[in-house]
């Protein structure tokens, strides 16, 4: 019979043998002999010989921190690219815990600050958000939670490539999560869907092959009501410094490129925008601090600025200012000349601007300086009121309400014979 004291050494044996065992697989220089499960760094390198990423990284943290070396760093680097790079070639197998997995990997320490991995990873991002969101309409409010948290994630991405930036806002413009509360949620996540995708598209703005994107209309869309912020918030004093005040929202390619539509709003080329007049007041300052505009463009923009209703401040300062150096430029006032005539219909806000006393003023002054304006523009008053066809109607809408001014206000514009053919067609309708 075991003595009660044999038994309880055979238990002590018992319980003590696992530590014992566990402690005896280390060798004395602090090497470890690898238990199951375990890989050494050569097996590693032999998996990643062999391109075996998926066994690689799944054993790549059973190497002891101290035995992460270079070489592990390298490899496992590669490792996790090749895994991204095998993902993005099938990503609509992607599902939400599979992704989660790839943001765990690439979140390791040596994965963490690689561009590389980063830029792979909003690629799949991206691709699975893009899979997903035509689906918001039938999810649970559950995965629709989920799915928010992503789309959030993903826009408040310091960097996101450029084309990614602009398919996601082009995606964000045509998503449709179903019910009105989801469009709320939608909503909430950064206050208006125009703050997201500006938000989205600064990444578009700001890059250096912006100007291949800035000509679509998504990002003019947003691009102008960006230009729009910016002018409204430049101080005075910053005005001179308007290229590299600009280039804290957009790249000057991309400007480049809106620049366009930004002219053809005080050419009246855009209906759309011409319904807010302060969209036309923002285009004249825009456009008059550019000064890479060529020259007579310029001059174009103060002319045009006169011609609509010109407000009494540094710009109408400048606009007068260039009437003065075309009064002694003819070359100058016939290249303007003929970019007025493209416009149709022909510039004349001020024919018809309340104060009667700036009207005077600054149409004696356009008289005086760039007479041959006021020459075109009766001239073809007088041709449409003789049955000349124009391809948009009427290109001079304002020409009766200047006949009744100059009539009333015995301008020596009436003098002219273009005016009086004009009021002779008219008939009694100038008096």
């Amino acid at each position: 019979m075991i003595s009660f004291l044999k038994l309880l050494i055979l238990l002590g044996i018992l319980i003590y043998f696992p530590f014992l065992l566990k402690n005896t697989l280390y060798a004395q220089n602090g090497a470890s002999i690898p238990l199951p499960n375990n890989y050494t760094l050569e097996d590693l390198k032999v998996l990643h010989n062999q391109g075996d990423f998926k066994e690689y990284l799944k054993f790549a943290k059973t190497i002891r921190p101290v035995q992460r070396n270079a070489l592990w760093n390298k490899m496992t680097f590669e490792m996790t690219l090749a895994y991204l790079q095998s993902m993005a070639k099938s990503p609509e197998n992607l599902t939400e815990l599979g992704l989660q997995e790839i943001e765990g990997i690439a979140s390791w320490p040596t994965n963490a600050n690689n561009s590389a991995i980063k830029e792979k990873l909003l690629e799949l991002q991206y691709f699975y958000l893009s899979k997903k969101m035509p689906e918001a309409i039938s999810v649970s409010d559950g995965d629709f939670t989920i799915l928010l948290e992503r789309i959030k994630s993903f826009s408040l991405q310091k960097t996101i490539p450029t084309t990614l930036a602009y398919q996601f806002a082009k995606n964000i413009e045509t998503f449709n999560p179903g019910s009105e509360s989801r469009i709320e949620a939608i909503k909430g996540l950064f206050s208006s869907q125009e703050n997201w995708m500006l938000l989205l598209l600064s990444h578009l703005f700001l890059s250096p092959s912006s100007d291949i994107y800035c000509k679509d209309p998504l990002p003019w869309k947003y691009g102008w009501i960006s230009l729009k912020k910016f002018a409204l918030d430049l101080k005075r004093q910053d005005q001179e410094q308007f290229d590299l005040k600009l280039k804290t929202r957009m790249n000057w390619s991309c400007w480049l490129s809106l620049r366009p539509n930004v002219l053809n709003i005080i050419l009246n080329k855009n209906l759309e925008l011409q319904s807010d007049p302060t969209n036309k007041v923002v285009a004249f300052h825009l456009l008059s601090m550019d000064k890479t505009l060529p020259p007579e463009t310029q001059s174009l923009v103060q002319v045009l600025y006169l011609l609509n209703n010109p407000v009494k401040s540094d710009l109408f300062n400048q606009a007068y200012e260039n009437l003065n150096q075309l009064a002694f430029n003819p070359e100058m006032r016939a290249q303007v000349l003929n970019l007025l005539k493209e416009i149709d219909p022909l510039p004349d806000d001020l024919f018809i601007i309340e104060d009667v006393g700036k009207f005077e003023d600054v149409l004696k002054q356009i008289n005086i300086k760039f007479p041959e304006y006021i020459h075109l523009y009766l001239k073809t008053c007088g041709d449409y009121l003789s049955g000349t066809p124009f391809l948009r109607g009427n290109p001079t809408v304002n020409c009766l309400p200047l006949c009744k001014r100059l009539t009333h206000n015995k301008s020596t514009i009436t003098g002219l014979k273009e005016f009086i053919r004009v009021k002779t067609l008219f008939k009694d309708k100038c008096l």
